[in-house]
């Protein structure tokens, strides 16, 4: 229903003014009304971080928007809005499957619904999601195809470190440390670090998970500073308790508002888009990390920042 919804609301914001004529002031309500809701698809497009593409498949003229440039790392001037531009980028085990697909869902009529890897000129690999409707003629030929891509490479990398079940034994200072590393060269980081690691049990349980769960907490703590206070903090505290450990990601930061308390751990919730955008799923990978570790996560959460406390079960 949301695909649906996404390609309904691009084709809407096409239309503009094409609308059916009515007296003046009807006419000028209505597109008043177009116009305000213009401008919030394209604010939520922008925070979504979504490209949008078009292509004349006649003439076969590809055309993208600004986000796909920037999803496929492509200069806009290089570009040669063909069909096979977007095919080169392609990677090559995953070429010939979406290049079935599309043709598929023109042939057939279908939605396209689909997921490939791309390679851009830097080698990097990045996963998309993509997805498009048709239009056809009168008589049922296909005109054109009107769609939207988004980056899904996270995502991706999050399912394979849950099908990570190696279990071993955790070394948190170690971990702790190359996390805020990592994070550093991510951010134009000016937090202050309090890391405080007295855990002396022998902790084993699936580390992939741990990580996950440190690297959103922290990197939440990061991203949702709160500017109008001298000096911004995170505190990691980790301890025993019981055979396993007791993780403490505490900041001072915006906090969660309190009307988000309850789904804080729901999919697809963001607390602050105004400042920082994503998915929304950050909070609710935590807790499914957490539930799949048997251990638990309770918060508190005010304008004076936020605080999670974890446990960790120790699986000999």
């Amino acid at each position: 229903m949301v695909s649906l919804l996404i390609i309904f609301l691009i084709i809407f914001k096409k239309i503009g003014d094409e609308i059916i004529v009515k007296p003046q002031e009807q006419l000028q309500q209505a597109r008043d009304e177009i116009a305000i809701n213009t401008q919030r698809l394209d604010l939520a497009i922008k925070a979504s971080k979504i490209g949008i593409w078009d292509w004349d498949i006649e003439k076969n003229n590809l055309i993208w928007d600004n986000q796909m440039y920037k999803l496929y790392g492509i200069d806009k001037n290089k570009f040669t809005n063909a069909y096979e531009s977007w095919l080169k980028s392609l990677h090559p085990d995953d070429k010939e499957r979406s290049e079935i697909e599309v043709q598929n869902a023109l042939t057939k009529n279908k939605e396209l619904d689909t997921e490939f890897k791309i390679l851009k000129a830097n080698g990097e690999i990045r996963n998309i999601r993509a997805l498009g409707t048709t239009t056809l003629d009168s008589e049922g030929h296909p005109l054109r195809m009107t769609g939207v891509n988004w980056d899904i490479t996270n995502e991706k990398k999050v399912e394979a470190d849950i099908s990570d079940s190696t279990v071993e034994e955790i070394n948190f200072p170690t971990i702790v440390n190359e996390i805020i590393d990592s994070l550093k060269l991510s951010f134009d980081d000016k937090l202050e670090y309090k890391i405080n690691i007295s855990a002396n049990n022998k902790v084993r349980c699936q580390t992939t998970r741990v990580i996950q769960v440190l690297t959103n907490l922290i990197s939440n703590a990061i991203k949702y500073q709160d500017k109008d206070k001298p000096q911004n903090y995170v505190s990691i505290n980790i301890s025993d308790y019981k055979e396993g450990a007791q993780i403490i990601v505490e900041d001072n930061g915006l906090g969660i508002p309190e009307e988000y308390h309850k789904k804080v751990f729901s999919m697809f919730e963001r607390f602050h888009p105004n400042i920082s955008f994503g998915s929304g799923l950050g909070m609710s990978i935590i807790k499914k990390h957490i539930d799949a570790l048997g251990g638990e996560i309770i918060f508190t959460s005010s304008k004076d920042g936020s605080k999670f406390t974890l446990t960790i079960p120790n699986r000999s």
